[in-house]
């Protein structure tokens, strides 16, 4: 009973390949996101001032690009599909991917306060202006950190399923590492016989034959 528990949840996780081709497409949709904040950060840091209009552009910018960091939260928060060796290596990237979630949420917060009040010149204005300023700013510096956390689980990965599948299927390894032998023997041997090949032929341009190539060789 407890075999058939363990092969049904294991038929329901997805391979480590699709994991890793979800996790390069939700990176992408991040980042791809990064250039139209970074224009809202160019429209924030103007002094002249943001019209309400601006202010809601800014908050539909901001959960477009909610989407695709949900969508990997989503992703990772899903212990029972991911691959076995993803499970015990996601926390890093998950708690970097929660973090830059609440600073849209926070953000977009902001903007809609500051849109209540953006045609009144007050301090209240200045310092909201100041903190989304700053949060935008924020929210730049971490698609980098993404981008690092998210190609050092691959790598991970990718490495403990090497490590798994030769403690799971070691003759196939084995097999694996002869091939490999196999292989560069058969390259050393091409690599001679180029070179007696061009040897023979550069002694019949000067006029020694084959035969007498192989008496001087023997």
């Amino acid at each position: 009973m407890a075999n058939q528990m363990s092969q049904r949840n294991n038929q329901r996780r997805i391979s480590s390949y699709d994991f890793i081709a979800q996790s390069r497409t939700h990176l992408t949709d991040i980042i791809s996101n990064q250039l139209e904040i970074r224009d809202l950060a160019i429209l924030f840091d103007e002094e002249q001032g943001i019209w309400p209009d601006q202010c809601e552009y800014g908050v539909t910018v901001l959960a477009r690009a909610q989407e695709p960091i949900k969508a990997f939260c989503a992703l990772l928060d899903t212990s029972a599909f991911l691959p076995v060796s993803v499970t015990p290596l996601r926390y890093p990237l998950l708690v970097a991917l929660h973090h830059l979630d609440e600073q849209i949420d926070a953000t977009s917060a902001l903007i809609c306060e500051f849109c209540s009040i953006c045609r009144t010149p007050s301090k209240r204005l200045a310092r909201k202006h100041f903190e989304i300023r700053r949060n935008l700013t924020s929210l730049l510096s971490c698609s980098e950190d993404l981008l690092r956390l998210t190609q050092d689980l691959i790598d991970q990965t990718q490495f403990e399923e090497r490590i798994l599948a030769q403690v799971a299927f070691p003759e196939d390894e084995q097999a694996r590492e002869g091939s490999a032998a196999e292989h560069r023997q058969t390259d050393d041997l091409r690599s001679t016989g180029n070179i007696t090949y061009l040897t023979l032929a550069r002694r019949r341009r000067s006029g020694a034959g084959e035969s007498e190539y192989f008496s001087r060789t023997d």
